[in-house]
């Protein structure tokens, strides 16, 4: 595998226990899954909706920092920290420029030199998509914190199965509101208060 900027090539690989096959399709998942992550940061910050931006900096931080992709990583962090400190926009605006810029590097490299020999799989439908996200819906309906986990990885499953709903199901997992994103998983309708009840 060829340098990839912005990567700690040798301890992705340690991490992973040398299996560079592996590696190669869970960097292709990650430039999948969190590609456009900066710029939906931004349109929550513009939004004035606090909330989903920190759950998807942190998720990034998290994604990139398990497979050592440090400028990410690094840059999440900070922007992660200035966000929960109330720090002033510019400050955040800077530090929105310096991650939505080892993104686009850390992406433009995995999709020059990896997406043409690991191809993520693509289910062949969105009924297939949610046969294979029963996994999730039964964490959801047990209330089980691996959902947050699962959803992370499974974010492009849920958007073949969901569509745009799939970004509203990660977030309402990512706070714990299971009843509601289970809801939304299984076609219903209803809005949650935060503490896993689904209010008609």
């Amino acid at each position: 595998m060829e340098a990839i900027r912005g990567l700690d090539l040798a301890g992705a690989s340690t991490r992973l226990g040398g299996k560079d096959a592996l590696l190669g399709k869970l960097l292709v998942s990650l430039a999948v899954t969190h590609g456009e992550d900066a710029l939906r940061i931004r349109e929550a910050l513009a939004a004035g909706d606090l909330p989903s931006a920190l759950s998807r900096v942190h998720a990034l931080k998290g994604a990139a920092g398990n497979l050592s992709a440090r400028d990410v990583q690094t840059a999440a962090q900070s922007l992660e920290k200035l966000l929960r400190e109330g720090a002033e926009p510019v400050r955040v605006d800077l530090e929105g420029d310096r991650l939505e810029g080892a993104l686009a590097t850390l992406v433009a490299d995995i999709r020059s030199q990896l997406m043409p020999h690991f191809q993520p799989e693509q289910p062949a439908s969105a009924a297939l998509a949610m046969t294979r996200l029963e996994p999730l819906k039964r964490l959801l309906e047990r209330g089980d914190i691996g959902a947050n986990v699962l959803a992370r990885e499974e974010l492009a499953l849920l958007r073949v199965a969901l569509g745009t709903r799939a970004d509203t199901v990660r977030e309402l997992i990512e706070h714990y509101d299971y009843a509601a994103a289970l809801a939304l998983l299984e076609g219903g309708t209803g809005s949650g208060d935060g503490t896993g009840r689904v209010h008609p």
